[in-house]
Order: C-alpha cells, then structure tokens, then sequence
C-alpha cells in the first residue's frame, strides 16, 4: 500500500493506480500509521471514491474512517451517509443514515435483453459486505427513483444480493407511501440477467381525464433475447385499457419493439 497526498507528492512514474490509495484534503497529518484529514476529503483506490468533512486513514489497516456529508461512489454504485467506516483492502465497510443507489455489474452481450433499473434504498444502518452483498437495518427499499410515485418496502432488516435477489423480513410494502400489507419474510428479484417472468406489482392513480385508475400486468421473459409485456388499467371515467410491448434482439445488428395500447371508451 502506497499513499499520495498534497504532500509529499508520490512522483508520477511510481504511482500504480491498482496499489495507491491517493488523499485530499485542506489539511492534513500524519500520527504513526494513521493519517487526520481535515477538509473537503477525498479518499481514492481504484476505482472508489470517499469524500467526507474530515476523516482519518490508517495506511497499515487501510481502514477509512469518515465523518460530514459523507460519500461512496464506486461503479455502479452511490451512497450518502453520516459517517463510514470502510476498509480499502477488502471493500467491506459500514454506513449510518445512509441513502443512495445500487446496480449490478453487468458486461453487455449481444442479443441479450436485460433490466436497466438501479435499487435504491435508504437505511439507519448499511453494511458492506463485499462488492454486491449489503445487510440492511431499518431501511426502504424500492427500484423507483422517486417514493412518492410508486412502492417501497419498509424492512427491520433486510440482504441485498446485487443484481439478484432482495431477502427482507418484517416488512411492510407501501404503494405511494401507502401501507398495503405486512409479511415477516419475503424474497423480492432485482435480477437484471436473466429476467424473470412473474406478475408486476399493482399501481393506481387519479386523473381528471381517466378517473381513479388501478392497473396491474404479467411480464414474460420468453428467451434471453424477446420478452413481452402485458397490462390492463381500469379508468373510472373512460373505461377499460389494455396495454402490450413486445421487445426482441434477432441479431446482433437489429432490434424489434412493438407497442399496443387500446382503451374501451365510454
């Protein structure tokens, strides 16, 4: 483990960026192995990024310790919490009152279709326990970006498998905002290869063109490479809907998408 700081400066030619821990702050010293930064901080290593109000950093454990308006960014993913206490080397760390994002790391291939939506989730407590293993306490959790226009599930505690599976218990699941119903466990997907085919979660809504309006939907995951997706609305004012897309990749140079939409209007 190497460090590179505002001084001394590490020369260029012996900077590795898979070895060096590189820091920033307004002010910065050295006790023994453990570096007090003070300051607009910034903490990198490969391809993680901490910055925080002040923090401390113990370059023989490699353990970041961070305090104020604290951030993690790494690909994929972004948390904002109070305080962090994270280890460089093994990528495990810990979060209080921490919110933010989530996505799995996934290589693009060919003719294969696959689901873009990060997870999103906010919590009294996040531990890190490695690239795509978070435990969560006292948490909401949600692939909508925004609470307040679709669902979440509140849970006492809850394992997030990245790009897999969601295991919660004592969990409430809430439809804008609204609670819905209790179960003591569940297991939710967020995997994005392969998608699984299921029925969606119900919505609802109001309008003053369509009324009160509640839909639901069946999602088929035909083949890696077509999937077809089926709803139907019921508007209070105008009638039944029915809605349809069709999504497939035939080769690698070409894609289809079909839309149907159709409404039995009073």
């Amino acid at each position: 483990l190497r460090l590179s700081g505002q001084q001394p400066e590490i020369p260029l030619e012996l900077q590795d960026a898979e070895s060096t821990v590189s820091i920033r702050a307004d002010s910065q010293e050295k006790d023994k192995d453990t570096y007090r930064l003070h300051g607009h901080v910034e903490v990198t290593y490969r391809g993680m990024k901490v910055t925080a109000d002040e923090a401390s950093l113990n370059e023989t454990t490699g353990i970041v310790e961070g305090r104020g308006h604290v951030t993690f960014t790494e690909a994929g993913s972004h948390l904002e919490a109070d305080d962090i206490h994270y280890n460089v080397h093994t990528g495990v760390g810990c979060f209080t009152n921490a919110h933010g994002y989530v996505r799995a790391k996934v290589r693009r291939r060919a003719r294969m279709l696959e689901t873009e939506n990060p997870f999103y989730v906010s919590a009294r407590k996040i531990e890190r326990r490695g690239e795509s293993t978070y435990v969560v306490e006292g948490a909401r959790l949600t692939t909508c970006e925004c609470e307040k226009k679709g669902w979440t599930i509140g849970a006492r505690r809850a394992r997030i498998e990245v790009g897999d599976k969601v295991v919660s218990r004592d969990s409430v699941l809430r439809l804008f905002r609204v609670p819905v119903f209790y179960t003591p466990y569940s297991i939710n997907s967020i995997a994005r290869l392969p998608r699984q085919t299921g029925f969606l979660l119900p919505h609802f809504g109001n309008s003053t063109q369509k009324g009160f309006i509640v839909g639901g939907g069946f999602f088929w995951a035909i083949n890696p490479s077509a999937d077809l997706l089926l709803g139907v609305e019921n508007y209070s004012i105008r009638g039944l809907a029915r809605s349809g897309r069709f999504r497939a990749t035939p080769s690698e140079s070409s894609d289809i998408t079909i839309d149907y939409y159709g409404v039995n209007d009073k």
